[in-house]
């Protein structure tokens, strides 16, 4: 099979989607298949690139520029057209993982008119929720480009029955439900972990709360902050570590409100970690938090789980398997009983290890690459033996 994978952002800075890309694209062509991510320079936000993910040299991967200050914005590449337009023979399917960009619908239409499928992976970007971010201009780019790109997608990709259910506007029929795919994780040595944790400078003793991931207001991190000034009251050895880079307004009033939190000095922000680096935090960690308002499916709770971290989630997470596996606990948005469900869970050791073992079941069980990867193929040779 030949596939072509479009992510307009393939960047470190990213995070999530990049990882999700190198990582689906890495796994596919070591199956035998050939391979090709096309991507543009373009950032977060169209900013610059410092860093790309590492990809496989099976991999062909291509990466063009993005002229001008509204293509940037737009995530849009003339160069990447061209050169889709003159290489479109060399592929089987199409397997886009954007909506708003500029790009998605030039590609989009040159398949289609090209009788080749493509499959639309929209990482939870078509949710209300992410609507309701800026109705009138998303409204407004669905009118212009997205519209016929999502009715005449040939199948649309959902990670999650969740992201299917809050989803803007109905697939109709054309949807199937893939998650990402996670490698489970060996579970830290006690060395490995007591390296990790000299490595981050973390005081022998402490209780490590993680969360990685953008300082936005999807991912909850004021009622993060919150709850954990109420739990340390009663923990006097966790912390918090918030690893990743702050987002506009939002990612300053979280640390003007850590300035003022009577647990500011148990309260750690490295910034942006990517990388190995990564790693090492999941590995110096005890559980991991997140408070979503919206999610696809979250590549690093995928990570954190494969690490055996206890997770501390809201249902739209849509990691509908936590509890069932005893992986962890459902929470809500109220600080007070985040606050509660924390200090159950990080003060029963023996039920943190529990946890722990059946973090780790849940990833291999669900989402293994072993487990992920052949849903994803037979959803390409569907899509493809549909236009034969």
């Amino acid at each position: 099979m030949r596939i072509a994978i479009f992510a307009p952002l393939l960047g470190l800075e990213a995070t999530g989607q990049s990882l999700v890309v190198a990582n689906t694209a890495n796994q596919l062509a070591a199956a035998g298949h050939t391979v090709t991510v096309l991507a543009t320079d373009c950032g977060y936000r169209g900013s610059k690139v410092s860093q790309f993910v590492t990809v496989s040299p099976q991999v062909a991967v291509h990466i063009f520029p993005v002229n001008g200050t509204f293509s940037r914005r737009l995530y849009h590449s003339s160069a990447l057209i061209e050169w889709a337009s003159v290489h479109i023979a060399e592929f089987d399917l199409l397997d886009i993982h954007s909506i708003w960009s500029w790009s998605v619908g030039a590609l989009a239409d040159l398949f289609h008119v090209h009788r080749k499928p493509y499959v639309l992976t929209p990482h939870g970007a078509m949710t209300r929720y992410d609507w309701s971010k800026g109705r009138r201009r998303r409204a407004l780019f669905y009118r212009l480009k997205l519209s016929d790109v999502w009715t005449l997608a040939d199948t649309i990709r959902f990670l999650s029955r969740g992201e299917e259910e809050q989803s803007y506007y109905p697939a109709h029929g054309r949807s199937v439900i893939v998650p990402n795919g996670a490698d489970v994780e060996p579970s830290p040595t006690a060395q490995q972990r007591t390296a990790a944790r000299q490595q981050l400078g973390i005081a022998a003793g402490s209780q490590v709360l993680l969360f990685l991931g953008r300082i936005t207001h999807q991912k909850g991190v004021k009622e993060i902050v919150t709850a954990f000034e109420v739990a340390a009251a009663q923990l006097p050895n966790l912390r918090l570590y918030l690893v990743g880079p702050s987002e506009g307004r939002y990612g300053e009033e979280v640390h003007a409100q850590i300035q003022q939190s009577p647990a500011r000095d148990r309260i750690v922000t490295p910034g942006a970690v990517f990388g190995d680096a990564r790693n090492d935090y999941f590995c110096a960690a005890d559980a991991f938090i997140t408070l979503s308002h919206n999610e696809g499916l979250s590549l690093a709770h995928l990570e954190a789980l494969a690490h055996g971290l206890p997770m501390v989630l809201t249902a739209s997470s849509n990691l509908i398997q936590l509890e069932s596996y005893g992986a962890g606990v459902f929470t809500t948005h109220d600080p007070a009983q985040v606050a509660q469900d924390l200090v159950k869970l990080m003060a029963d050791p023996i039920a943190l290890a529990a946890a722990s073992a059946q973090a780790q079941r849940l990833v291999a069980d669900n989402f293994s690459w072993q487990h992920v990867l052949p849903q994803l193929v037979a959803l390409y040779q569907q899509a493809i033996d549909g236009k034969s």
